[in-house]
C-alpha cells in the first residue's frame, strides 16, 4: 500500500468499528488507527518543496539550501533540485564544523523530514 492508501484506510478504520468486534478490538483499532494518523499528517507522502519550508519559516541560506534545523554539531539540511548539475533534491545531514555531509534521502518525503528531525530531536516548525 502507497502511503496515501494507508492513511486512507486508517481514517476509515477509526470511526468505523462495527460488525463482530469486541469493545477491547474496537478500541484497538482506533487506538492504531489515531497513532499512524497522528503520526502521518495528510501531506506526509508529498515532497518537500521550498515554498513548503518557507511557510514552516525555514529561510533559503545564501547557498539556495534550506537549514531546517540544528542540534550540538548536526544539521538538517534540504538541498533544492539543480543545486550541483541535475541533481534531484535531497535531504542530508550536516555535520559541523566542516565533516561532511551525509545524504539521507533523494526524493525525500515531508514525512521522512519530519522524522529525521524527530529522530535527532530537532524540533520542526510544522
Amino acid at each position: 500500500m502507497t502511503p496515501s492508501q494507508l492513511r486512507d484506510a486508517a481514517e476509515r478504520v477509526r470511526p468505523h468499528a462495527a460488525g463482530n468486534l469486541g469493545n477491547a478490538e474496537i478500541r484497538d483499532r482506533n487506538a492504531l488507527a489515531t497513532a499512524y494518523l497522528a503520526e502521518h499528517p495528510a501531506d506526509d507522502w508529498q515532497p518537500i518543496t521550498a515554498d513548503w519550508l518557507q511557510s514552516a519559516g525555514v529561510p533559503q541560506t545564501q547557498d539556495r539550501s534550506y537549514t531546517v534545523g540544528r542540534v550540538d554539531s548536526v544539521s538538517v539540511v534540504w538541498y533544492p533540485p539543480g543545486i550541483a548539475d541535475e541533481s534531484p533534491p535531497q535531504l542530508c545531514i550536516s555535520l559541523h564544523p566542516d565533516l561532511g555531509v551525509l545524504t539521507f534521502h533523494d526524493n525525500a518525503t515531508r514525512g521522512d523530514l519530519r522524522r529525521l528531525c524527530a529522530a535527532l530531536r530537532i524540533p520542526f516548525p510544522d
